[in-house]
């Protein structure tokens, strides 16, 4: 009787040993995944909260039949823009912009340039940064 109840919690305590080592090796990527997802989103919520952007001034000059706009915006956060992240919207359509500046750097103003375009009237400009945060104005021509 005394073998077979050490035999037995050897068998017991072996399979035990190799179902967690099974186990471990399944859900070590699983955590791993989790751990590095939480570590990101935390991080583009402190991007976040970090950007912020002012449209200065919209200048809409007219060439004829349709409208130049030049918009000042300046970066009134604390991180560095990418202008190929941002976009512009006019009256809820994306518009394509030309910007002599890649980066747009905290307390300093850059100029974005649409040429060309069809509006009139009471023309909504938003811009919108590459995680999310926007600024709003509206003109009227």
């Amino acid at each position: 009787m005394g073998f077979s109840l050490s035999a037995a919690f050897a068998i017991i305590g072996m399979s035990i040993f190799v179902a967690i080592e099974i186990f471990s090796t399944q859900f070590s990527p699983v955590i791993y995944d989790f751990e590095n997802s939480n570590s990101e989103l935390i991080e583009r919520y402190i991007k976040k909260i970090e950007t912020n952007i002012n449209i200065s001034e919209v200048n809409a000059t007219s060439n004829l039949t349709n409208y130049d706009f030049n918009i000042t915006i300046e970066n009134t956060g604390s991180t560095v823009l990418k202008t190929n992240e941002i976009n512009v919207l006019i009256n809820g359509n994306v518009e394509s912009f030309q910007c002599n500046d890649n980066y747009i750097i905290p307390c300093v103003e850059t100029y974005l340039i649409l040429k060309n375009l069809n509006y009139s009237g009471i023309v909504r400009v938003k811009i919108i940064t590459g995680n999310g945060i926007e600024e709003y104005k509206e003109i009227n021509l």
